[in-house]
């Protein structure tokens, strides 16, 4: 019978991303999904998807450096750039919008 460490249930963002950095960090990982992969039926799915640096809480935002600079080094192993960074727009019609403003200032 063979063992594993560690028994993920579901390959989304999160599951196939604690596979990945488990397996890394030398872990024996079975990752389990009830689709064939690639599928529709995921709340992930699809060609794109947003990620930003600026977040109105200093804790997420401080998490950002660190999730892309794991993100480049995961496009320099794979050699496919997986991130098409732009630009940051937000609206509001009230300059004193406590939520815009510390996005902005973060």
């Amino acid at each position: 019978m063979e063992v594993f460490d560690h028994v993920i249930i579901g390959a989304g963002i999160n599951g196939s991303c604690a596979a990945y950095q488990l397996g890394r960090r030398g872990a024996k990982v079975l990752l389990l999904e009830q689709f064939p992969l690639p599928h529709s039926r995921g709340s992930s799915h699809g060609q794109s998807r947003g990620i930003r640096r600026a977040y109105p809480d200093p804790y997420f935002t401080s998490l950002m450096e660190t999730a892309y600079k794991e993100w480049e080094r995961i496009e320099n192993q794979a050699g496919v750039k997986l991130i098409k960074e732009t630009g940051l727009l937000c609206f509001s019609d009230d300059r004193n919008n406590g939520y815009i403003n510390s996005i902005v200032d973060s």
